[in-house]
């Protein structure tokens, strides 16, 4: 699935096509975010200091890049579904 340039809806009733593209655009966001915090840009963006960025980057120490967005992916779903589950705001941890 390419969603490159497109707008997506995703809604519940689609079965589990709703949760594959939740799944790609999860795992596309988090493709995306996995540069920003590497260990060289870290002084150009302080603002990734936080306890998530510093747990991706010791997942990349230790595995390769596309295994730490997978892992960033799932963890997002995670506290996603949790967020929902509860109708609670997202707290960045520090």
């Amino acid at each position: 699935m390419d969603f490159s340039g497109k707008q997506v809806v995703v809604s519940g009733g689609t079965g589990a096509l709703g949760t594959a593209v939740v799944s790609k655009l999860l795992a596309g966001g988090a493709t995306c975010i996995i540069p920003y915090v590497h260990e060289a840009e870290v002084q150009r963006f302080p603002n990734r200091s936080d306890a998530k960025s510093r747990w991706v980057q010791s997942l990349r120490q230790r595995r390769p890049d596309n295994v730490a967005a997978v892992a960033l992916a799932a963890k997002h779903a995670r506290i996603s579904w949790a967020l929902l589950a509860r109708g609670k705001d997202y707290e960045v941890a520090v």
